[in-house]
């Protein structure tokens, strides 16, 4: 899927253009001014674990920030609208970046790992 984020001064906006002929929006949340969001694609599992875990069951999930909290990054599933998830940081987040293993939060002088 080819996914856009808008980020406004009051929420945001997910968009699907898989199909530019059928573009359509999948959610608008009216929400604080957000500065910075990353779609984080489906994670990898072991053979071992559970498909229901939350990365999985959630998808597709976005992580943001609001402007005025950047030290809180939300984790927003586009299944069910709702934010699923919160991390509390020591300090304000500068850059968020995901694969399918991993979840990056970059800080001025360092980063946090988190296994997806």
């Amino acid at each position: 899927r080819q996914l856009v984020v808008i980020g406004y001064t009051d929420g945001f906006q997910v968009w699907d253009f898989s199909d530019p002929a059928a573009s359509k929006e999948l959610i608008s949340k009216q929400d604080k001014a957000v500065l910075q969001a990353r779609m984080l694609p489906c994670p990898l599992l072991p053979v071992d674990v559970a498909a229901d875990v939350m990365g999985v069951a959630c998808a597709p999930v976005m992580a943001y920030l609001h402007k005025s909290a950047p030290a809180l990054v939300r984790l927003f599933s586009l299944k069910s609208h709702d934010d699923v998830h919160l991390l509390r940081l020591t300090e304000p987040a500068k850059s968020l970046q995901a694969s399918r293993k991993f979840f990056a939060v970059g800080f001025a002088k360092s980063v946090e790992l988190y296994d997806s």
